[in-house]
């Protein structure tokens, strides 16, 4: 019998520069596809005119890390699949 413990995402912050405009924070993630292979989507937090330090672009993005980690499937108990 083998569990696998539940994975959270935690994500990582990276600043992206943009051609016209101030620099944005970029919330990325790792995400597993159905057929087993994987794929890192990003998602747009705020510029660094409105969270200048990443400690309050990592506060901003905890609502989206929230939504990121409640569309995961829940774990199926052992005894449900007898």
């Amino acid at each position: 019998m083998e569990h696998k413990r539940q994975r959270v995402q935690f994500g990582w912050l990276d600043l992206k520069k943009r051609r016209n405009g101030p620099e944005v924070w970029v919330l990325r993630y790792r995400e597993t596809l159905a057929d087993g292979s994987k794929r890192v989507p990003s998602l747009l937090v705020g510029s660094i005119e409105k969270y200048p330090t990443e400690s309050r672009a990592r506060m901003a993005s905890m609502s989206l890390l929230l939504s990121i980690n409640q569309e995961k499937p829940a774990a199926v108990p052992y005894r449900s699949m007898q």
